[in-house]
């Protein structure tokens, strides 16, 4: 069987002040709910993961580590419903730490 997803999200990041990419094309494989992949970030960087997708009711719940930002591995959590998603972000901008979100929207390439 094959685990390979292709897929593209857009995406609006609120409540911090900084630059950031909006279109993330993401591989990723999904098996026995383990979770593998890699997407260009809003940081214009490439990011690699692995983590643990929980399912409940009509949610997908995604749990990582992932690369690619400031610090080398951070951990990442991600809330899904019907190809919508919105996860917690924070930056650094100058000498002050925002707190945001992302929210985006998923789709299905292959």
């Amino acid at each position: 069987m094959n685990c390979l997803a292709i897929l593209l999200s857009f995406t609006m990041h609120l409540g911090v002040q900084g630059d950031y990419n909006n279109i993330h094309p993401h591989l990723k494989c999904e098996k026995n709910s383990f979770i593998i992949g890699t997407y260009y970030n809003s940081e214009n960087e490439f990011s690699y993961y692995i983590g643990k997708q929980y399912k409940i009711d009509e949610w997908e719940i995604d749990t990582a580590l992932v690369t690619g930002y400031d610090n080398p591995i951070q951990p990442m959590i991600r809330f899904k419903k019907n190809n919508f998603y919105i996860a917690p972000m924070y930056e650094k901008y100058y000498n002050d730490t925002n707190y945001g979100i992302v929210i985006g929207y998923e789709i299905y390439c292959s």
